[in-house]
């Protein structure tokens, strides 16, 4: 590939953190940790991130902008309208469950690694007595 191929893919940092509304040192620290993907492509300085933006589609949205667009235009049949509404109430549940998964896998990772601490190997305890580590017997 070609240099003008590759500036067709994606966005630049600097395009990124504009889309994205935040600055372009946020887009590098998301690129390091992996909340944003990137790849590296040569640029006419060298190599250069371009970003692709994958943004899932909101079914929620999507349906609230039809069943708003439906009572504005022309109506939609009944069935539509109620097939609208159930995609937005799944699609709400549908958060509502990837929030409690985020939430659980936080919980999953801290109790992991406090038994990763509890189950550390132990010091050994000296074999002489209580009374004679004090006493020097």
């Amino acid at each position: 590939m070609n240099n003008e191929k590759h500036q067709e893919i994606g966005l630049n940092i600097n395009q990124a953190a504009e889309k994205l509304n935040v600055s372009v040192r946020t887009v590098r620290r998301r690129i390091k940790d992996g909340s944003l993907k990137a790849i590296k492509v040569g640029g006419r300085f060298g190599e250069e991130y371009r970003i692709v933006l994958d943004k899932p589609i909101d079914a929620t949205v999507v349906a609230d902008e039809l069943l708003e667009e439906a009572d504005n235009s022309h109506p939609n049949p009944p069935e539509v309208t109620e097939l609208l509404k159930v995609i937005r109430d799944l699609s709400q549940q549908n958060i509502d469950l990837a929030r409690r998964v985020g939430a659980a896998e936080a919980k999953v990772q801290m109790l992991s690694e406090k038994m990763q601490f509890l189950e550390a190997p132990k010091t050994k305890a000296s074999k002489r007595g209580f009374w004679s580590r004090i006493f020097g017997n």
